[in-house]
C-alpha cells in the first residue's frame, strides 16, 4: 500500500536444523561465520553488518518464549529452505574454492542478466543456499567506492548508490545526496538529471 510506513530491511532469516552442534560446525567452518549469541536452541550470526542468520534446532521453538521485556511467539520449519548471501563479484573465486576445501558441492550456477552470478550449494540440513553478486536484483547497492576498494562501514552506503538494473543510475552520487530505494532511481532516467544531482551535491 501507498501509505505503508518504509520497512529499512529484512533484519533476519531463519533457518531450522535438526542438529545444532552439527550445523554450527558447518556454517562456523565452511562459511567462517562467528555467532553473536549461541546457546542450545540458536545460534545467530550476524551478516554483512545489517542483518542476521539465525540457526534453530528444530522443534525448540514451538512454546512462547517468556522474557523480561515480554513474549517470543511459537514459529518452526520443516524441509528444505532457501537462503541467498550476498557477495562481491572479485570474491565469488575464493569462495568457490572455500567450498571445495570443505567437500561442500556446488550444485548449480546460473548467470544473470544483469550481469549477477549465483552459486548454489547445501548446508548439512538440506537447506539450499545461495551465493549472489550484485545485479540480481534491482535492490542491489554497491559497497564500495570505486577506484578506492574501501568499504562502506556496516554495509551502509553512505551517499554511493548505484541500481545495476537501471543503466541511468549506473553513477556514483555524491555523499548526502544518495537515492533510497529503486523507485527513486528510476526517476533518474535522464544522464542530465543524475549530472545536477551530482552537482548539487558538490
Amino acid at each position: 500500500m501507498a501509505d505503508a510506513p518504509p520497512l529499512a530491511g529484512v533484519l533476519e532469516t531463519a533457518l531450522y536444523v535438526d542438529d545444532m552442534a552439527r550445523a554450527r560446525g558447518f556454517y562456523e567452518t565452511a562459511l567462517g561465520l562467528a555467532p553473536m549469541f549461541a546457546d542450545e536452541r540458536l545460534a545467530a550470526y550476524p551478516v554483512g553488518g545489517r542483518s542476521a542468520l539465525l540457526v534453530f534446532l528444530r522443534g525448540s521453538t514451538t512454546a512462547t518464549v517468556h522474557l523480561p521485556g515480554g513474549t517470543i511467539p511459537p514459529h518452526d520449519g520443516q524441509g528444505p529452505v532457501h537462503c541467498a548471501l550476498a557477495v562481491a563479484a572479485a570474491d565469488l573465486p575464493g569462495w568457490e574454492a572455500r567450498l571445495a576445501r570443505h567437500g561442500v558441492p556446488v550444485e548449480g550456477r546460473t548467470l544473470w542478466p544483469r550481469g549477477s552470478t549465483s552459486l548454489y550449494f547445501r548446508d548439512l540440513d538440506g537447506h539450499l543456499l545461495e551465493l549472489a553478486t550484485p545485479g540480481l536484483w534491482p535492490v542491489w547497492w554497491r559497497s564500495r567506492r570505486p577506484g578506492t576498494g574501501r568499504g562502506i562501514p556496516g554495509g551502509e552506503p553512505a551517499g554511493f548508490l548505484i541500481d545495476p538494473a537501471d543503466a541511468a543510475c549506473d553513477v556514483w552520487l555524491p555523499t548526502k545526496t544518495w537515492v533510497r530505494d529503486a523507485r527513486s532511481c528510476h526517476r533518474l532516467r535522464s544522464r542530465r538529471a543524475v549530472q545536477s544531482l551530482r552537482q548539487q551535491g558538490s
